[in-house]
């Protein structure tokens, strides 16, 4: 009856059912369908567009889409919150197409799994990488998102969305971005390593101290790069560390073309040179070159006996028109 509510025709269809159902179990019964029957009435139905199902591969069973939804959902679950699909073919013998269509059906339908790729991953899942993450975190102070990758083998934007949803919750540590070159972090500090990182207060503190008393013992210009691989200190917070370091003061130093020189090694030059001027009065262009104190000209003359010699190297007592004045010819 095309009046019937969509319960009472439901109601309907159970009891057609039913009624088939009892017919089959009597034997001898000249209207006992065969298999072939069941099979030519299905597709023809099918064929009418009266229901929509699927064939297995092995063209045993027929299947609805909502059967194989379900199907594909126990099997996430049974393999703890994370699928291939390359995987579901042979678990449940239905074509990679359907497999697929129903994969992102799901996935629509709640946001609750995702597919990732050709994997479908669930949020129980994505819990479990966050405290795995956590975990790996504590016990080295610093991770990159290349190691996460490396860990987890799977899409780098989608393991920094994980990582984005659970900093400073199940993720215990602070995140560390790239813009420019420069990783940016919660508190504006640089590094020269590109990607994403997540570190802890406690490792940063580590490589504070650690930065401070190698450079705090150094006694001549040093080499950036080569002080950074001995002392095996962190490519990634490094250089904003040691930058840092020596805008607040706690180290005394001058940072140029990749080499720190200590002050200590500053002062000694100028103290060299002071000296030799004192005792000389007077003190050769190369010998300034050979301390990086250059001047304007190859000497200066009386009347500019300041010009590129810094203050700190002119004795009170000297009278200018000595200061870097030409030796006798020998």
């Amino acid at each position: 009856d095309c009046f019937l509510t969509q319960m009472d025709a439901l109601a309907e269809l159970r009891k057609l059912q039913q009624e088939l159902k009892c017919l089959q179990k009597k034997t001898n019964n000249k209207y006992q369908l065969s298999e072939s029957n069941v099979v030519e009435l299905i597709q023809s139905m099918v064929d009418l567009s009266l229901i929509s199902l699927l064939h297995t591969s092995d063209g045993k069973a027929y299947l609805t889409r909502e059967k194989l939804e379900q199907e594909i959902r126990d099997e996430l679950l049974a393999h703890g919150g994370r699928l291939s699909l390359r995987e579901l073919p042979a678990l449940l013998s239905v074509d990679p197409v359907h497999i697929l269509a129903a994969s992102q059906e799901i996935t629509r339908k709640t946001g609750a799994i995702h597919l990732i790729e050709d994997e479908l991953l669930s949020s129980v899942y994505m819990t479990r990488m966050a405290d795995e993450i956590n975990e790996t975190l504590s016990e080295k102070g610093l991770l990159t998102l290349s190691e996460i990758v490396t860990q987890f083998q799977l899409a780098p934007r989608f393991i920094e969305q994980v990582i984005e949803e659970n900093i400073g919750s199940r993720i215990e540590g602070h995140l560390l971005r790239t813009e420019s070159g420069l990783a940016v972090g919660s508190e504006g500090a640089a590094s020269s390593s590109g990607g994403l990182a997540i570190y802890t207060e406690a490792f940063v503190d580590q490589q504070r101290a650690l930065i401070r008393g190698v450079f705090t013992a150094l006694i001549r210009p040093t080499n950036l790069t080569q002080v950074q691989a001995r002392y095996n200190f962190s490519e990634t917070l490094f250089p904003s560390l040691l930058d840092q370091l020596m805008t607040t003061g706690r180290l005394d130093g001058r940072l140029a073309k990749g080499v720190y020189t200590p002050q200590l090694y500053l002062r000694a030059q100028q103290d060299l040179v002071s000296s030799f001027y004192t005792q000389n009065q007077y003190i050769a262009y190369d010998q300034l070159q050979r301390y990086e104190m250059g001047i304007s000209g190859p000497f200066a003359g009386p009347e500019s006996p300041r010009r590129g010699l810094p203050e700190a190297l002119l004795p009170r007592r000297a009278r200018p028109r000595l200061v870097l004045r030409r030796p006798p010819p020998s």
